[in-house]
């Protein structure tokens, strides 16, 4: 049977909207109801409200329509105002009450909510909306089972707002019950959680899950997945806001990231869904139990050398796809440990320190992961909110800021002191330029290019071939001094003399000049840059 309601939104002088509380359900309503036969929506709603408050209203305008993909019915809302009448119990209502928006009680159908806030909008067109969810009577026992415990997530979020800045986001949590998933999802308010759908779980999920994933179910969006024991302490409540820096990771450039590494790349062409979960990752070979073990120790201790010198071995023992995996799970269980375990040293909680010690597995990485980005925070605290330049970061294991310089800490390029720019024939490292992607570095706006173990100057003339520098050049040869670029022209130091060429001009085809890659070195004296000390030791690149 189709059915068409009318419903009126009545607002204070102070914002407060009024709601009425029904008797034949623990509920709470906007004033309205069916529509009879014979009448127009706005007379429906004067007289809902008559009977439902005990108030006259005008109808002012109209907020909204609203249908029911599952059902035959269509809801009219209207902007009402009071003209007479006084505020009563009448037989459909036992008490009425205004409620500011925030605070409207967890106990009110999330569609009746969506409905304040569109009238609270400022909109001079009504809205046009299908409204998903379940029906009252299916929505408010699940709503009571669980509204109380989800809003304890609002309360405890409260008390560490300040721990880490990815703690203001929360995410749609999906409570698993036998074989169905109970979705709750934030409210227009974004203080409360509501009861929007009931669907079954693709798969058999067991007690105790603790997870996070996009939900096909609904719309893709990321859930926290649990059981509902995860309510049964404060460690379960910290687990949920853990995964909520998964959703987190997910909506905001996990997909982007992953498409950058060829472990993740292999993956999906070989639509291994659980390649994150089983990749055959060489966890006992002795070199690298040995060089983990080194850093893990050292990030602990907050050691940068030997962080940069650890990170160097195992970019150097590790095949490429096992370092991008390695670098994967240190970002994204990584950055979910060190958030959790910030959290727990805020209530006092023991902290989660799993995998430290052999035999290690991918839990291990999570522990280093956490390990190294309090390492770089500690450093560079704009990292804790930018994840993703985080996890280019550490993917270079390397670049660091350090008394207003730049500093590669992994592999071999250093800048103690000072800073690179291109500008007024000085160097500048700026965002966004150099990067390290699985052993290749790049200047993608630029030419200078490291890839597959060699360097070229696509736009000129060195290159790294079979461990020596090549000067594509005729027969000239660099023996001492250093190349730098001045006002625009590459110049030549060697003693007293000084040799220059356009930019323009240094295309030259490959000749004789060779070094071996161990000999390089740029002496700071011969640079003109505030540095005390530059080094470039190709051979360990």
């Amino acid at each position: 049977m189709f059915t068409i309601g009318a419903f009126g939104i009545i607002v204070d002088d102070v914002g407060r909207v009024l709601l009425c509380h029904r008797r034949d359900i623990d509920m709470w309503n906007l004033p309205g109801g069916g529509m009879e036969s014979g009448e127009l929506p706005p007379h429906a709603v004067i007289r809902e409200v008559k009977e439902e408050t005990g108030f006259d209203v005008a109808v002012g305008r109209l907020i909204g329509v609203y249908g029911k993909p599952d059902r035959d019915d269509l809801v009219f809302a209207f902007a009402c105002e009071i003209t007479g009448g006084q505020l009563t119990e009448t037989d459909e209502s036992d008490a009425c009450c205004y409620f500011a928006p925030d605070d409207i009680p967890l106990n009110t159908n999330p569609k009746q909510v969506e409905r304040v806030y569109d009238a609270l909008k400022p909109a001079n067109q009504a809205v046009f909306k299908l409204q998903e969810g379940p029906a009252t009577r299916e929505w408010l026992p699940v709503q009571r089972r669980y509204a109380t415990h989800l809003q304890k997530i609002f309360e405890i979020r409260a008390q560490i707002a300040d721990v880490h800045p990815l703690l203001e986001h929360v995410s749609p949590v999906a409570i698993v019950d036998g074989d169905q998933f109970l979705i709750f999802d934030v409210d227009p308010s974004g203080k409360r959680y509501t009861f929007v759908k009931q669907a079954p779980t693709p798969m058999l999920i067991p007690q105790g899950v603790r997870a996070a994933f996009p939900l096909e179910c609904y719309g893709g969006k990321p859930a926290c997945v649990v059981t509902d024991d995860v309510f049964d302490t404060l460690d379960g409540y910290v687990t949920i806001l853990h995964e909520f820096v998964h959703c987190y990771q997910y909506q905001t450039c996990e997909d982007r990231l992953k498409a950058t590494l060829s472990v993740a790349r292999q993956a999906q062409t070989a639509n291994d869904l659980m390649w994150e979960i089983n990749y055959p990752f060489p966890y006992d070979a002795p070199d690298f139990v040995e060089t983990y073990a080194a850093f893990l120790e050292a990030a602990a201790q907050n050691h940068h050398t030997a962080i940069r010198d650890c990170r160097a071995r195992l970019r150097n023992i590790l095949r490429t796809e096992d370092f991008e995996y390695m670098i994967w799970q240190e970002w994204k269980e990584g950055l979910a440990r060190y958030t959790e375990n910030l959290i727990k040293q805020q209530f006092g909680l023991a902290e989660n320190h799993g995998g430290a010690k052999p035999p290690f597995s991918r839990v291990t990485f999570y522990e280093g992961g956490a390990r190294l980005i309090a390492a770089i925070t500690a450093a560079q605290p704009e990292l804790a909110a930018d994840i993703e330049k985080l996890f280019h970061r550490i993917e270079a294991g390397s670049w660091m800021l350090e008394a207003g310089c730049w500093k590669l800490e992994a592999g071999s390029w250093m800048l103690e002191a000072g800073s690179w720019m291109l500008e007024a024939g000085c160097w500048m490292l700026k965002a966004g330029c150099w990067k390290l992607d699985a052993r290749s570095w790049m200047l993608e706006a630029g030419c200078w290019k490291l890839d597959a173990g060699s360097w070229m100057l696509e736009a000129g003339s060195w290159k790294l071939e079979a461990g020596c520098w090549k000067l594509e050049a005729g027969n000239w040869k660099l023996e001492t001094g250093s190349w730098k670029l001045d006002a625009g022209s590459w110049k030549l130091e060697a003693g007293n003399s000084s040799i220059q060429y356009p930019v323009s001009s240094i295309q030259y085809p490959v000749s004789s000049i060779q070094y071996p890659v161990s000999s390089i070195q740029y002496l700071a004296s011969s640079i003109q840059h505030p540095v005390s000390s530059i080094q470039y030791p190709v051979s360990s690149i």
